[in-house]
């Protein structure tokens, strides 16, 4: 049961997804011979994002809060994604290190620290990527001696 509420919820932010695409577009495509964009009540967007929570909400029979949450996470693992992917591009070109990476994400996990302090998520990722980091050092240091 918990596995069909998980489809439903990623169809969900994919809707919400496509709806703010969709909004951006109208945007875009509004524009006069002279290309300065048509200017769109902000208001009504956001009132129709939110009116679409509420009913993903209500067909999931869950709160409203639940499904801004799962639609804050899967934000979230997207951007970390694409990071981690521009990261492993920037050791993989000699640019960065294997050890200037995990610095880099030690620092995201603690500014996320400071804009949410109670989750608890980002210390144990925090300390995870500092360790990695001094394994890399350690690595790095063995070579050169």
């Amino acid at each position: 049961m918990w596995k069909n509420k998980k489809v439903i919820v990623v169809a969900a932010v994919l809707g919400v997804l496509i709806l703010v695409g969709a909004s951006a577009g109208v945007v875009f495509a509004q524009t006069n011979i002279k290309g300065s964009a048509v200017i769109v009540n902000s208001a009504a967007v956001a009132n129709n994002q939110t009116s679409l929570l509420s009913r993903v909400a209500k067909i999931l029979g869950i709160t409203q809060d639940k499904v801004e949450s799962a639609f804050k996470q899967a934000e979230q693992e997207i951007a970390n994604e694409r990071l981690d992917a521009q990261l492993k591009k920037l050791i993989d070109a000699g640019k960065i290190t294997a050890e200037q990476a995990a610095l880099c994400m030690t620092w995201l996990k603690m500014a996320r620290i400071i804009e949410n302090p109670d989750h608890m998520d980002s210390y144990i990722d925090a300390v995870a990527y500092l360790a990695l980091s001094a394994e890399a050092r350690k690595k790095n240091s063995a070579k050169a001696g």
